[in-house]
């Protein structure tokens, strides 16, 4: 487990032009809520997830849309929302 100190090198000087996202599923560095904005995010269930990607295909208009393949997915991605993101964009 890391300390806030442990990593503070890599973030840049002070800014109001930038924000810095931050992501972890290790609830110990809640414990840095004195240096960041801290949301905890949950999962999606199994159907969250399949709805999710879902609407995400037919809003880019994904005319071949595989259940069966996005359950895999889904389960690789261990459900977790920002990954189903970045995987489907």
């Amino acid at each position: 487990s890391h300390s806030f100190d442990d990593i503070a090198s890599y973030f840049p000087a002070e800014s109001l032009l930038f924000h810095v996202l931050v992501t972890t599923r290790n609830n110990n560095h809640l414990d840095w809520a004195d240096n960041f904005h801290v949301i905890p995010v949950g999962i999606f269930d199994d159907n969250e997830a399949l709805s999710y990607i879902a609407k995400v295909l037919k809003r880019k208009d994904e005319k071949c849309y595989e259940e069966n393949e996005a359950k895999k997915l889904a389960e690789r991605l261990g459900c977790f929302p920002l990954a189903l993101t970045q995987a489907l964009a």
